[in-house]
């Protein structure tokens, strides 16, 4: 799933792209962080890919995956910002 319109992808603005590979995945395993281990089995999740020349300077992002009465559904969205829209300048 495309998060930018479909142009931006082959453009060279916005330097920073993102895709939503896999929406709604299930995580079954196990995280260790020093030393001790948490289980994550039946985790939902979503899959992103972030890549570009260059990090957004700001940004949100929020993702949900099930509702209670919409388990299948999932919402993914974010939001932007950049040093020259904070300074006034346009590129």
């Amino acid at each position: 799933m495309i998060v930018l319109p479909e142009r931006t992808y082959e453009a060279r603005l916005p330097k920073a792209k993102a895709l939503c590979t896999r929406p709604r995945v299930v995580f079954d395993g196990a995280l260790e962080v020093d030393g001790e281990s948490v289980a994550i089995d039946g985790w939902l999740g979503s899959e992103n890919h972030n890549w570009g020349s260059k990090h957004t300077d700001t940004y949100a992002w929020g993702q949900v995956v099930g509702f209670d009465d919409a388990p299948e559904a999932f919402l993914e969205c974010v939001t932007r910002g950049s040093s020259w829209a904070r300074s006034g300048r346009l590129p």
